[in-house]
């Protein structure tokens, strides 16, 4: 895989566009066995304007459909150094959440497209939809008493924090617990850029 940056986005917009090809086949087939009386298969010449406009209305809501897919597995995104293969197993896991059923086959659509361009995400044991899923902490993981609602301070959105000192505090936070997940929930560590005030 090309290192260059722009190289690498058109691998990525490749394999969207070509699950997005293959659900639009699949929901467009129906349109065209009405069209052709059942074959399917288009004659010569310029198209029906009422199949052209049923056709571009079914690829307009499903490109808004994908957009919507693309944006909302940022949400499931690790929060920094993402990779191909984790955004397709946060896409797979957002629709999933979403719509158990797929009954138009969305994600293995993406999983096939991602596999052809051999985007495979580190950590699983097969491109099956079961085995992308990201997985929920298991029971009885301690909660990170650092990155609790009640210790965060934001700037009206908690997406955003207060100020730089808070966003240091969460990130020394998350990668304290990251790094020694058993020693930081049992302790009572506390950031270098608190003070003593700050932290009680």
């Amino acid at each position: 895989m090309s290192e260059e940056p722009h190289a690498r986005g058109e691998l990525l917009i490749g394999a969207v566009f070509e699950a997005f090809l293959t659900v639009f086949e699949r929901k467009a087939a129906g349109l065209l066995r009405l069209a052709t009386g059942g074959t399917g298969i288009l004659p010569d010449g310029d198209l029906p304007p009422d199949l052209v406009e049923a056709l571009t209305d079914k690829a307009s809501s499903l490109a808004g459909q994908f957009l919507t897919i693309c944006i909302r597995a940022v949400d499931y995104c690790p929060p920094v150094d993402i990779e191909f293969g984790e955004f397709l197993r946060a896409v797979i896991t957002a629709d999933y959440d979403l719509i158990p059923d797929d009954p138009w086959g969305y994600r293995e659509a993406w999983i096939d497209a991602f596999w052809r361009r051999g985007i495979y995400p580190s950590g699983v044991t097969s491109l099956s939809e079961d085995a992308l899923l990201w997985r929920p902490p298991p029971p009885g993981t301690p909660p990170v008493a650092h990155l609790s609602f009640s210790r965060l301070a934001f700037d009206l959105d908690p997406a955003r924090a207060a100020d730089e000192r808070e966003l240091i505090r969460q990130a020394e936070a998350l990668g304290r617990t990251s790094s020694t997940p058993s020693d930081f929930s049992a302790s009572e560590w506390k950031s270098p850029t608190e003070t003593p005030s700050a932290a009680t």
